[in-house]
């Protein structure tokens, strides 16, 4: 008995208008979604990265201004006094207010380990520059940011207004400070005149010095509006009590 096995070959069918037609709008569905992951991805590690950068740089500031404040020394006079500081501010504080739109505090370091020999002592200041310096006729920080300066150390009986913008009494410019981050005015603390910028000092009924309060408000750009993924911004407060300023 013979079997006889016959393979028919079909013969090859061309694809469709609307097969094709409907392949290109699966890939362009899928390519679409690849884009879309990609560029979310994209956006997530520009704003990771900018957080990171702008919390590191807020709390690098901090560190400076809690242990500056922590480190003031001084004692109450009930009879010293000084322009837009209460009486007794000699405790180691001085608010050095110069203009509508800046503000510096400072703070006094004791150099010799003499607690009671205060003419030795150093003082160091902080300066809030209304928009910071003027770069290619934009300013750094903006109109309605401040850049926060930390001045050098500064062996002066008391701090003058100069000596409390980093200028030292000169018109030189501000060469010598190390400048830390811009900032954005504290509402709670600005007022009408946007005073003080990014600190208040608490004093009691009688004048003497309770706490210092410090808040630094800053975006990664404070030319901009905040936006959680391309402009973020962070606010970090802290309250400092000096040990060795005297009540």
């Amino acid at each position: 008995m013979n079997n006889q096995i016959n393979f028919r070959l079909k013969s090859p069918r061309a694809i469709t208008l609307t097969e094709l037609l409907v392949a290109s709008v699966l890939i362009g569905i899928v390519m679409l979604g690849v884009i879309t992951f990609s560029f979310t991805v994209k956006n997530i590690q520009v704003s990771t990265q900018r957080s990171s950068s702008l919390s590191a740089k807020i709390a690098s500031a901090m560190s400076y201004l809690r242990q500056d404040a922590y480190s003031a020394v001084g004692y109450f006079d009930p009879g010293w006094s000084e322009p837009n500081n209460p009486p007794g501010i000699s405790a180691g504080v001085y608010k050095g207010f110069t203009a509508p739109t800046n503000s510096s505090i400072c703070f006094r370091h004791d150099t010799d380990g003499d607690p009671s020999l205060f003419t030795t002592d150093q003082w160091r200041c902080y300066f809030a520059q209304s928009g910071g310096p003027s770069i290619d006729g934009n300013l750094l920080c903006g109109p309605e940011g401040f850049l926060l300066w930390r001045c050098p150390l500064d062996a002066v009986v008391a701090p003058t207004a100069d000596q409390g913008r980093c200028l030292n009494g000169d018109s030189g410019a501000l060469e010598s400070a190390e400048p830390l981050l811009c900032i954005t005015a504290q509402d709670e603390y600005a007022g009408s005149s946007r005073e003080n910028v990014f600190f208040h000092i608490s004093f009691d009924a009688d004048g003497k010095l309770q706490y210092i309060e410090l808040t630094l408000k800053a975006k990664y750009d404070t030319r901009l509006k905040s936006n959680p993924l391309t402009n973020p911004e962070y606010v970090m407060k802290s309250r400092v009590n000096p040990p060795q300023s005297s009540r």
